[in-house]
């Protein structure tokens, strides 16, 4: 999940409107991708810097993302009964 996210967004530079779209299929596992895209970061900022920026940058974006995901939730419209004729 963590990677597939830190693929739109930074390796494929699909920018965050992608990235909050596969976000919002992956419902409440999302969470669990940030925790582990910030866990890598800190393991990577020591000997992997251009692996630590991607993963920084995801982390960073996430505020926006989570935003995103919330506006793109489909608005449910509930319709009056109709009188019966």
């Amino acid at each position: 999940m963590t990677h597939h996210l830190l693929r739109v967004f930074y390796a494929e530079k699909q920018g965050e409107t992608a990235t909050a779209a596969l976000m919002r299929k992956l419902a409440g596992r999302a969470e669990v991708a940030r925790d582990l895209a910030y866990r890598l970061f800190r393991l990577a900022e020591k000997h992997h810097s251009q692996d630590a920026q991607a993963y920084n940058a995801l982390v960073l974006a996430w505020p926006d993302l989570i935003r995103l995901v919330q506006e793109q939730q489909p608005t449910r419209t509930i319709q009056p009964d109709l009188p019966e004729s």
